[in-house]
């Protein structure tokens, strides 16, 4: 888990470590928006997760 997480600071950290879907497939499930590229100011009314593939599945993180 740490060599997956680097310098990551956990604390707060929401994680589901998910096996069988890649992020595609996380994003469709989850009726979610992908967002690439854009900026926005942090506002704890948004609903943000993040979601990325990793070998056999996908990992999702929610502050």
């Amino acid at each position: 888990m740490r060599a997956a997480l680097g310098e990551l600071e956990p604390l707060g950290l929401g994680l589901a470590c998910v096996g069988g879907i890649d992020a595609g497939e996380a994003v469709r499930r989850l009726q979610a928006a992908p967002v690439t590229g854009a900026v926005f100011p942090f506002d704890r009314d948004l609903r943000i997760v993040g979601v990325t593939t990793v070998p056999g599945g996908c990992i999702v993180t929610q502050p």
